[in-house]
């Protein structure tokens, strides 16, 4: 049933492997930038003691 491997496949999966993982620390990435951003921009004027 699955006996055949598939060099061309096999070669193509770290690729397949790099972009997900580049694709995860992109949206992470984004995700810190704007937490940072939404509290420059909501953050009290006044300093506490």
């Amino acid at each position: 049933m699955f006996n055949r491997f598939d060099l061309d496949n096999f070669l193509q999966t770290p690729r397949v492997v790099l972009l997900g993982m580049l694709g995860v620390f992109v949206a992470l990435l984004v995700i810190y930038v704007s937490i940072l951003l939404l509290n420059r921009v909501f953050r009290d004027k006044k300093k506490k003691d």
